[in-house]
């Protein structure tokens, strides 16, 4: 029974650059673009957080566009940043955070 966590290993362990994108530069960022070993961070309202009608802000739109390094310990992996975080999306491409609130 030693090498069953070696075979754990192997059979599932083996998805982590599944979620590995492209960190090239130029990726759009909203108005931004995005330069090399950065993600796109974005900022959405809800219906209750986040809404500014003065600012142009409604409910459940995109308004913050942040270009970030993605953290050492995520490993070339943005989509850690979003690990246990209900409120947190990551886009198909797997560049692009999307924060939002309710």
């Amino acid at each position: 029974m030693k090498w069953f966590p070696l075979v754990l290993l192997l059979a599932y362990g083996c998805d982590v650059d599944e979620k590995r994108p492209s960190l090239e530069a130029g990726y759009a960022c909203g108005p931004k673009t995005c330069g090399e070993n950065e993600y796109c961070s974005v900022k959405e309202s809800g219906s209750q957080c986040g809404v500014d009608e003065d600012a142009g802000i409604g409910t459940y739109q995109e308004y913050g566009w942040t270009c970030l390094a993605v953290p050492p310990a995520c490993d070339g992996r943005p989509a850690c940043i979003c690990d246990g975080n209900q409120f947190c999306s990551v886009s198909d491409d797997g560049r692009t955070i999307d924060e939002e609130c309710i």
